[in-house]
C-alpha cells in the first residue's frame, strides 16, 4: 500500500475529526464513555518511534463510529509524541488511491518510513478492537514487525 508524508498529511488530523463527530450523539457517547484497559494504554506508552495510522471511516458506518473514538480517545489519554492519527473517510473527494478497494472500518500502523507494521480490517475490529490493537502493538514494541501483504 502507497503512503507517503503527502498523501499521509492530506488525511485529516484526529483531532479535527474528533471535533467534527462529537455531534454525533453515538459517536460523542463511546468516546466519552470508553475506559481504556491499562494494557492498551501501556501499549500506547511503549510506542518508541514514531508511528502513522490511517484510519479509513466512514461517518454513518456504526462500526467506524464504535471504534475511532476508542483510537482517538488512546491517543489522547496517553500523549505519545510519538503517535499520528490520520482518518480518511471514505467518501472524500481525497481519499488516497491505496484505500479506494477498502472497507471502513479499515486501519492501517506504518513506521516513520511508510513500511506498513499490521493492518486492521472490518472483520478484525468487529470482533475485539482494543484487543487485537493491544496486541499488534506489542509485536511492533518487542521489535517482531511484520506485513500483511
Amino acid at each position: 500500500m502507497i503512503m507517503d508524508d503527502n498523501t499521509f498529511n492530506n488525511c485529516k488530523d484526529s483531532i479535527d475529526y474528533l471535533e467534527e463527530n462529537v455531534k454525533n450523539y453515538y459517536f460523542r457517547k463511546r468516546y466519552q464513555r470508553y475506559n481504556p484497559s491499562p494494557e492498551a494504554l501501556d501499549a500506547f506508552r511503549k510506542i518508541d518511534d514514531r508511528i502513522n495510522v490511517v484510519v479509513l471511516a466512514s461517518r454513518t458506518c456504526p462500526i467506524c463510529i464504535a471504534t475511532v473514538p476508542m483510537l482517538i480517545r488512546l491517543q489522547l489519554d496517553v500523549e505519545n509524541p510519538n503517535v499520528y492519527i490520520r482518518v480518511a473517510e471514505d467518501d472524500s473527494i481525497s481519499l488516497p488511491p491505496s484505500l479506494s478497494d477498502k472497507k471502513s472500518p479499515f486501519v492501517i500502523f506504518y513506521d516513520n518510513n511508510f513500511n506498513e507494521l499490521f493492518r486492521l480490517e472490518q472483520k478484525d475490529i468487529e470482533t475485539n478492537f482494543e484487543y487485537l490493537l493491544t496486541e499488534e502493538l506489542g509485536k511492533v514494541s518487542n521489535g517482531s514487525r511484520r506485513t500483511n501483504i
